[in-house]
This record gives C-alpha cells, sequence and structure tokens, in this order.
C-alpha cells in the first residue's frame, strides 16, 4: 500500500480537513493555533500552566 502525501491527492485533504475542524485541532497543523505560556505566575510563585498542559495533551 502506498501512503499519499498531503498535497499528492485533493481526496485526502478533502476527507481530513474537515475532521481536523470539527476535532477543533486544524491549528495545530496549519500553525494558526499559537501555544499559551507553559508556566503562569500568581504572587510571585510560579506554576505550570493547566492550559498548557491541555494544549499539549491535544498537539500530541
Amino acid at each position: 500500500m502506498q501512503m499519499q502525501k498531503w498535497n499528492d491527492n485533493g481526496d485526502a485533504e478533502m476527507q481530513i480537513l474537515p475532521l481536523l475542524t470539527y476535532q477543533k485541532l486544524i491549528g495545530h497543523v496549519d500553525g494558526s493555533l499559537n501555544p499559551p505560556p507553559a508556566t503562569i505566575t500568581n504572587q510571585e510563585t510560579q506554576s505550570a500552566n493547566p492550559e498548557f498542559l491541555s494544549w499539549k495533551e491535544d498537539d500530541q
């Protein structure tokens, strides 16, 4: 079985893009979704940013 490259066949793109959009993952693929800061500071204490952890999990 031969794997298709992303732009070799419009059919593959037509099937994948709607799925990525529906799953709210298209920004990870096209680069339009920027990651939030990895850490946050509250009253001079730095800790992991839960939004970054969630973004990273989705990005994997």
